[in-house]
């Protein structure tokens, strides 16, 4: 649960966020402002919807309760802190929204991303959105909870047999570091008709995690290995702490970075190098 601390600074830098931001009527450039009032504003509703509800609902009413493993800040193996949570109060406390998770889906739909990865499965609720949303060939998700990826796994399983789409989706058990140490060569993840010694790479990328700064710091630069030009990187909670805004600071001047987007809750990262560097602070 979010300390006293940390929800103080969240609403300080919410407050300053409200005084520079800007909705479509600020933006000038065409691609982002398509991006906004195509994607961001589209208030349709979508028959997916539906269904991403009826998964929310089954884990609203679930009593089941999980050996969560905090694989957070400053964990490591054999310190690892664990507690019994219900996954009613996991979805309620950390869980995507249905906001966040309409966002998600709409990107996934708007830029049709055909290999996606995303850091931080929890409950799978990002996962599903994005899913039918984007409906890729591949969406590798990892979580770091042994009982909370396990729970997880057996929900897409029934889910997909519905829900064919979610087939894409491979649920990997790992804390992010490890993940990436071994997975630096990619090279069995290319599609077929890419050239053999080319690098693997994602089309949308999603880290919702382990909200550190200098961790994030760390997942950024290994993660740039896998952008192409048209690769969108989403960061979950760039604002939920000092260490959080600091890193976002610092990522959005990357020189591969040609276009940032602050919505407060998600940070958005695009690397076309024909783009011109810009910064925006949107409200979402």
């Amino acid at each position: 649960m979010i300390s006293f601390s940390a929800a103080y600074y969240s609403l300080q830098q919410y407050l300053k966020f409200l005084g520079r931001s800007k909705t479509q009527h600020g933006v000038h450039s065409p691609f982002v402002f398509e991006l906004v009032t195509q994607c961001f504003y589209d208030s349709a509703h979508y028959k997916d919807y539906d269904r991403l509800w009826e998964f929310r609902s089954t884990l609203a009413k679930s009593d089941t309760e999980l050996l969560v493993t905090d694989l957070g800040s400053g964990s490591r193996v054999g310190q690892l802190k664990k507690s019994s949570k219900k996954v009613q109060s996991m979805l309620r406390h950390a869980g995507a929204s249905k906001k966040r998770q309409g966002l998600l889906y709409r990107l996934g739909a708007y830029f049709k991303p055909q290999q996606v990865l995303e850091l931080g499965t929890h409950l799978g609720m990002g996962t599903a959105a994005l899913c039918l949303g984007a409906k890729p060939k591949r969406l590798i998700t990892v979580e770091g909870c042994p009982e909370t990826a396990q729970y997880t796994q057996n929900n897409f399983e029934v889910w997909g047999s519905n829900n064919p789409e979610l087939s894409a989706i491979e649920l990997i058990n790992n804390n992010f570091e490890d993940f990436l140490n071994v997975f630096q060569d990619l090279q069995d993840f290319q599609d077929s008709k890419t050239a053999p010694s080319a690098q693997a790479t994602f089309d949308l990328i999603y880290l919702d995690g382990h909200h550190d700064g200098p961790s994030t710091l760390r997942y950024f630069e290994s993660l740039k290995k896998y952008t192409h030009e048209k690769t969108i990187l989403i960061i979950d909670d760039i604002h939920w702490s000092k260490g959080m805004s600091a890193a976002w600071q610092h990522i959005i001047k990357d020189p591969k970075v040609s276009v940032s987007i602050d919505s407060f809750f998600c940070g958005f990262l695009f690397f076309h190098p024909t783009q011109a560097k810009e910064d925006f602070v949107i409200r979402v």
